[in-house]
C-alpha cells in the first residue's frame, strides 16, 4: 500500500513550486509515495482522512498550527518545510505577532523538520518539541542546462528578487556602478534587466540600457532567461543573520541558464560559491562590486571555466536521482509510513479563525502603509500587489 502524503501551502510561493519539484523526483524513484497539494485553507476531512503524512511548507499561520494539531491527535506525521527563518525577521518584514506564535506551536507539533540550510534546522529543534531535521536541496533538470559563454559585444546583467531586495542593490551595487571610472569604461556597453526587483534606476539610465519586469511565476521566469540569454548575474544581499539562513536559490538559476554569478561574499553562498572558481563573491563595499563585476566581465575565460564548473556541479549534486535517494536515506518512512484509519473531524470554526486572521492582516498593512506612505501609494501599492499575485498564480500548481 502506498504511503500518502498532503502537502499543504497558504499561498503559491517559489518554494511550493521548488519542494514539489523535490517530490516529484522522489515519487518518480519510490513510487509507493503518492502526493498531493493543496492550499491549508482548503483542506477538508477527506483529504485529511485520505493522507498519512502532512508536509507543511512554510507553515506561519493559525491554520496551519490547527492542522498540525489535529495530526498529532490522529496520529499523522507532521513535517514543516522552511526555507527562511521566519522567527527573526528583519525590522522591514511586518508581520502580526500572531503568526510568530503560530509558527512556534506548529513547531510543538512537528515530527520532522526540513530545511536547506543548517542554520535554520540547528535553531528551529531547539524552539519545539521537535529535535530533528533533515537537509534537502531543490532539483535541477539537466536537459534544458544552457551551456552558453559570452553572448554578444554588450554586457547583459541579470538581476531578479523580490522587491525587498532592492535596497541590496541601492545600497551596495548602483554605487559601484556609478563610480566615475566605472562609468568612464563601462558607459553605453552594460545592459541591466531587472526581474520582480524594482531599484532606484533613474541615474543608471543616463549610462546604461535598463530593462524593468515585474515578478514571474517560476515556470515562466526560467523560460525567460534561458531564451533571453543572459551574461552576468548578480545577488547581493545583507551580510546578516537573517540572510544567512536562505538558500542558495541564485547559483542554481544563474548557472541552469548558463549565467556566471557575482554573489555576496557571505552564506549562504560563499557555502557553495569558491571564489573564481565557479563564480565570483563581491564584499558589500563599492571597490567589492566593482572588482567582481570587472572581474566577470574582463577575464571572459576564466568566467566561462567557472560556469563550467558550477555547471558540474548542478550535475554532481542536484539531479533528480540524488535528491530522490538523498532524502530516501534521510527520511525513509516517507514512503512506508500508514497512519491509523480514524474518522477525523474538523471544526469549521477552524477556516472561520483564518478567515478573521487575513481579515485583520489586511487592515494591519492598510493601516501601516497609509501611515507611512499616505493614501495616493497605498492604493497604487493594493493594486500593484493584486496584478503581481495575479500574475503569478496565473498558472495555478
Amino acid at each position: 500500500m502506498s504511503t500518502n502524503v498532503l502537502v499543504e501551502y497558504e499561498a503559491l510561493a517559489p518554494t511550493v513550486a521548488l519542494i514539489r519539484q523535490v517530490f516529484s523526483a522522489f515519487h518518480e524513484y519510490y513510487p509507493e509515495c503518492e502526493f498531493r497539494y493543496i492550499r491549508v485553507s482548503c483542506i477538508t476531512e477527506k483529504e485529511f482522512d485520505w493522507c498519512d503524512i502532512i508536509i507543511s511548507v512554510r507553515g506561519f499561520s493559525c491554520i496551519s498550527q490547527d492542522i498540525a494539531v489535529l495530526a498529532k491527535k490522529y496520529k499523522k506525521l507532521f513535517f514543516l518545510v522552511m526555507d527562511d527563518d521566519l522567527l527573526n525577521l528583519p525590522l522591514d518584514y511586518p508581520v502580526l505577532p500572531c503568526r510568530i506564535e503560530s509558527l512556534r506551536g506548529i513547531l510543538n507539533n512537528t515530527d520532522l523538520i526540513m530545511t536547506t540550510n543548517k542554520l535554520i534546522g540547528d535553531k528551529f529543534i531547539k524552539i519545539g518539541e521537535c529535535n530533528h531535521y533533515v537537509l534537502f536541496d531543490t532539483v535541477i533538470d539537466l536537459k534544458d542546462m544552457r551551456l552558453v559563454g559570452r553572448l554578444d559585444s554588450k554586457i547583459n546583467i541579470l538581476y531578479a528578487a523580490s522587491k525587498r531586495h532592492s535596497v541590496f542593490f541601492d545600497t551596495f551595487v548602483c554605487p559601484a556602478l556609478l563610480d566615475a571610472n566605472f562609468v568612464n569604461k563601462w558607459k553605453g556597453k552594460i545592459k541591466f534587466t531587472f526581474i520582480g526587483v524594482n531599484p532606484q534606476t533613474s541615474d543608471l539610465r543616463e549610462f546604461y540600457e535598463v530593462i524593468n519586469l515585474p515578478m514571474m511565476n517560476f515556470d515562466d521566469y526560467r523560460e525567460y532567461i534561458l531564451k533571453t540569454g543572459f551574461d552576468i548575474g548578480i545577488a547581493p544581499i545583507e551580510n546578516d543573520i537573517f540572510y544567512h539562513c536562505k538558500y542558495y536559490n541564485k547559483f542554481l538559476e544563474y548557472s541552469f541558464a548558463g549565467i556566471l554569478g557575482v554573489y555576496t561574499n557571505c552564506k549562504p553562498y560563499n557555502d557553495i560559491v569558491k571564489d573564481s572558481e565557479n563564480g565570483f563573491l563581491a564584499s558589500n563595499s563599492i571597490e567589492g562590486w566593482q572588482n567582481a563585476i570587472e572581474n566577470a566581465i574582463y577575464n571572459v575565460e576564466n568566467g566561462n571555466s567557472c560556469l563550467k564548473n558550477a555547471q558540474e556541479l548542478l550535475k554532481e549534486k542536484f539531479t533528480k536521482d540524488v535528491i530522490a535517494k538523498s532524502l530516501y536515506d534521510s527520511i525513509p518512512f516517507l514512503s512506508s509510513y500508514k497512519s491509523p484509519k480514524i474518522k477525523s473531524k474538523i471544526s469549521v470554526f477552524i477556516r472561520i479563525k483564518y478567515y478573521f486572521f487575513r481579515l485583520k492582516e489586511y487592515f494591519f498593512f492598510i493601516r501601516l502603509y497609509l501611515k507611512k506612505e499616505g493614501l495616493i501609494k497605498t492604493i497604487f501599492r493594493s493594486i500593484r500587489h493584486i496584478r503581481d499575485v495575479a500574475e503569478y498564480n496565473k498558472n495555478g500548481i
